[in-house]
């Protein structure tokens, strides 16, 4: 479901209100929200799971029972207010209840801190494990006993995310280079195939590849037919 373009917006007063096909924006449900929207470059540069605060809104038209998401729009385009500025009044109390967050790995990820204790973490305006793990000693006190343990479970997090990661390369890597060396042998097989089917056309014998590879090689010794030796002359 999508909406029909604002049009040129009215005023009355301070407030905006953007007229569209659905009637008076006045009479549309707004929620502004944040999500943390996950950061597929950043986090393979990385090697571990990285995060940004996106903000975004949320829109249900009176009678529709479906709703519309998207990312906040800033700046005002043709025929297209801005989100802030068409709906004021929502934007307003949105902003005073949040706060820039920090990119990195939210806390409601690390399963080893307990809901509330995030919750009190989130109110000493820590909001991930980066952050966490980078404080000092003696800014570790300000969490209460549990400081330093908790500093250096997020540091075991932060590297054994990376760990993963690199492992997770590095096995990749290796099933290429398995698959390639596979898709080696069938080429060859298949070459050898041709090859003997051609020469036995043409009344002559043919030896692969790998056999003349094998004959080639140190270890490879030349075996006499059974019999007695041909006499010298």
């Amino acid at each position: 479901m999508s909406f029909a373009e604002a049009r040129v917006p009215a005023f009355q007063g301070n407030a905006v209100i953007a007229m569209a096909s659905h009637g008076s924006d006045a009479n549309l449900m707004v929620e502004f929200f944040v999500e943390d929207v996950y950061q597929e470059f950043e986090s393979e540069k990385q090697g571990r799971a990285i995060y940004k605060p996106v903000e975004k809104v949320r829109i249900f038209a009176p009678g529709n029972k479906s709703d519309i998401i998207q990312h906040v729009q800033y700046v005002d385009e043709t025929n297209r207010p801005a989100h802030p500025s068409r709906f004021p009044r929502q934007w307003a109390a949105f902003k005073a209840q949040q706060e820039q967050l920090p990119d990195g790995t939210p806390l409601e990820m690390c399963k080893f801190i307990a809901s509330h204790r995030v919750k009190e973490l989130k109110a000493m305006h820590l909001h991930t494990a980066e952050q966490i793990a980078a404080m000092s000693d003696a800014a570790i006190q300000e969490l209460g006993m549990d400081g330093r343990r908790l500093r250096d479970l997020c540091k075991a997090f932060i590297s054994e995310d990376k760990g993963a990661a690199e492992l997770s390369a590095a096995l990749a890597r290796e099933a290429a280079l398995r698959a390639d060396m596979e898709a080696m042998k069938v080429q060859m097989a298949a070459f050898n195939e041709r090859m003997a089917g051609q020469l036995h056309n043409e009344g002559q014998i043919y030896s692969s590849t790998l056999e003349h590879v094998h004959a080639s090689s140190p270890d490879h010794e030349v075996r006499r037919r059974p019999g007695r030796p041909k006499k010298e002359i």
